[in-house]
């Protein structure tokens, strides 16, 4: 009896666990920062999107490896399954991919 109670105890940890992990969302951005024109890809909680997006001018983002640079200015953020319109954009993205 004692081992049918755990088993239905640690179900309902792990159901639980994976019930409140929140579903994370894949961004990309094209922004202005210090070190120049960069596409920088983010994952963010679904409902902290809007807020982080929000909070982009003047945050420091990563560039390459431990380097980072603070945003000036936020051109372009979208799913990063989608195409960027701004031409600029686009064509660094496409150098990401290579």
């Amino acid at each position: 009896m004692k081992t049918l109670v755990l088993i239905a105890t640690l179900s309902l940890i792990t159901f639980s666990s994976v019930a409140s992990a929140e579903q994370r969302v894949a961004y990309k951005c094209f922004l202005e920062t210090t070190l120049g024109n960069k596409v920088i890809y983010f994952h963010w909680a679904k409902s902290k999107v809007k807020k982080r997006l929000a909070n982009l001018v003047t945050s420091s983002v990563p560039i390459q490896g431990k380097q980072r640079a603070i945003v000036k200015h936020k051109v372009e953020c979208i799913k990063a399954a989608k195409k960027f319109s701004n031409k600029e954009a686009f064509e660094i993205d496409a150098k990401n991919v290579d």
